[in-house]
């Protein structure tokens, strides 16, 4: 081995070993999340790398504290959800920043636009920090967040529900954004592009290229090209491992984010999956409230058990049933987001032609 493949391989032994209970979810299921990964890059790859895209902030109406507030309760209610924003402002859990919304717009400030925190202080209490930038699209944050919120335990969350906290959250937004979108088509649009957009360039090549190491570490022990040739033959051409190498060492090895990046992508699968389900069928919210309402006190098969994503067989919870069923959601949300892109931009493209690409390591 050379130097880069050794730090690569202490780094992915150290994670492994170091995270294994915490991450039990995607270790034991990695085989079929790689496939499910590898279907994400495939199937929103097109809509992403032929489709620049970025939000318009001066296109986003107005809002205030308040009508956001009125917003969020009102969604609530239509969902049959027994919760108000009030319940937190009037405890003072809701920590808010107000910032001049021009300067936001003129700025480009995205720390401003997509911020928000869901923690706990040092005393135990629970605080939400939360942006007003005089927007529409703030309450879509604020759902976010305001989720979090919900599946907190007073004395802290379990480990399933810490790794599923942000399934959840994506979930309700991207609910809440449908119940924006009557009102508000440009503001629901584009944010749920650019939920897509950021996720794949942030989260789904890194994880992407972590369990490809993590598989073969898994399987053969040490990462090395022969084994790399072995494991992924149809991966093993031109300068394909030496790239693997080199982006890990970039972007992977200590990179304090990178435990971030793999939930993030396991929500944004089961997130489409629930919310495809959701749009199929409105009560199935019933479930996504269930599940949320015990993600701190039970194993992730009953979860997954509660939406329907059942284990069939010993081949975990992310057999080859459950993988069709995501695969299915993957492409009835790629439909939402082309006729989103065809709405904003009006891209001729039809949707035949928006396939998946076979993914490459980037370069």
């Amino acid at each position: 081995m050379n130097a880069d493949e050794i730090i690569v391989n202490d780094f992915i032994e150290d994670f492994y070993n170091t995270n294994f209970e915490y991450l039990r979810l995607i270790f034991e299921n990695m085989d079929v999340l790689f496939k499910s990964c590898n279907m994400l890059l495939d199937i929103f790859g097109n809509l992403i790398f032929d489709n620049e895209f970025e939000i318009e902030l001066e296109k986003i109406k107005p809002s205030s504290f308040v009508k956001n507030m009125m917003l969020i309760n009102d969604f609530y209610k239509k969902l049959h959800i027994n919760f108000q924003i009030d319940e937190v402002a009037n405890k003072g859990i809701l920590d808010i920043t107000t910032n001049d919304r021009e300067k936001v717009i003129k700025n480009k400030d995205d720390e401003a636009f997509y911020g928000g925190w869901t923690n706990y202080l040092d005393d135990g209490k629970k605080s939400i920090e939360v942006n007003n930038n005089g927007l529409v699209t703030d309450s879509s944050i604020w759902v976010h967040e305001l989720t979090h919120y919900r599946n907190q335990d007073d004395d802290g969350r379990s480990e399933v529900g810490d790794i599923l906290t942000e399934t959840m959250s994506f979930t309700y937004e991207l609910i809440y954004l449908d119940y924006l979108e009557k009102d508000y088509p440009y503001e629901a649009k584009a944010l749920r592009i650019d939920m897509i957009m950021n996720t794949y360039s942030q989260c789904f090549v890194d994880t992407w290229n972590m369990m490809i190491l993590f598989i073969i570490y898994d399987k053969l022990g040490n990462i090395t090209e022969e084994n790399f040739k072995v494991i992924f033959p149809n991966y093993a051409i031109d300068d394909s491992y030496e790239r693997l190498i080199d982006y890990a060492n970039t972007y992977i090895v200590d990179n304090d984010e990178i435990t971030d990046s793999l939930l993030y992508t396991i929500a944004t699968m089961l997130s489409i999956y629930m919310f495809m389900e959701y749009k199929k069928d409105n009560s199935f919210i019933e479930k996504i409230e269930m599940f949320n309402a015990k993600i701190n006190n039970s194993t992730i098969e009953e979860l997954f058990n509660i939406i329907n994503l059942t284990n069939y067989t010993d081949d975990g919870i992310f057999n080859e049933n459950n993988f069709k069923k995501l695969l299915e959601s993957f492409g009835s949300y790629k439909d939402i987001l082309f006729n989103d892109l065809v709405a904003l931009k009006g891209i001729e493209q039809s949707m035949d032609s928006v396939k998946g690409r076979t993914c490459h390591y980037p370069k």
